[in-house]
């Protein structure tokens, strides 16, 4: 059996260790000194390709720059301070490209504030999509404050496809008295956000008689007006 010196193997593991580093700093010597550390190209991923070359104009990553230089973080900082962005991600995609990921927030409904619309996202947040009339299908949300739309928000998570289609405006007068108001002259009494799921499921079963009131505000005393 051949024995191997405790010394030599600590000496051997050393000396590759040192040449590993050596390598590794060769090779980054390298890529940050040649033309493929350049940025070639910078690709944009967003659902709204009409938003593409807003995107990179604020994410300002210009071809030719060095791509080891790019401070990522901030252009995706950049990129989320766009109202329609919920999130953004840049990211090196060796040797020479730059890749924007971004979601961008979907609204259920808007808010009019004074003349100016503002979408209202599904977290209740509102946000300026720079636009003077809001898109088509969507509800009206009415609410004073940011935690009653936020509550309004919630509830409409948990509102029936079937009804959401029909949804005309939402209103909150306080927290424990959201409704909602249907474009055939239906409306639904919700009451606060709390136990959202069961008021659901006690509608879905109200809705197999017809009525203009639906009142699930008491979940567990769920009452209908044919009037």
């Amino acid at each position: 059996m051949v024995k191997t010196n405790p010394k030599s193997l600590r000496k051997w593991w050393l000396i590759t260790f040192v040449v590993v580093l050596a390598v590794a700093g060769a090779i980054t010597w390298a890529v940050q000194t040649s033309s493929a550390a350049l940025v070639s190209s910078v690709e944009v991923q967003v659902a709204n390709r009409d938003m593409v070359r807003n995107i990179s104009n604020v994410a300002a990553i210009d071809v030719g720059e060095r791509i080891t230089d790019l401070n990522l973080v901030a252009a995706a900082a950049r990129v989320t301070q766009l109202p329609q962005v919920r999130s953004a991600e840049v990211s090196r995609r060796w040797p020479d490209r730059i890749v924007i990921s971004v979601e961008l927030r979907r609204p259920i409904g808007w808010l009019r504030e004074t003349d100016q619309v503002r979408y209202i996202d599904e977290t209740g947040e509102k946000y300026d999509p720079a636009v003077t009339t809001p898109k088509p299908g969507l509800a009206q949300f009415e609410a004073r404050e940011d935690r009653l739309l936020a509550a309004s928000a919630t509830a409409y998570q948990y509102l029936p496809e079937s009804q959401k289609q029909k949804l005309s405006k939402i209103t909150a007068q306080s927290s424990s008295n959201i409704r909602f108001s249907l474009t055939n002259g239906v409306t639904i009494i919700w009451g606060s956000a709390d136990r959202s799921p069961r008021k659901a499921e006690v509608l879905s079963v109200l809705l197999q008689r017809k009525a203009k009131i639906y009142d699930v505000s008491a979940p567990d005393l769920p009452t209908i007006s044919l009037q």
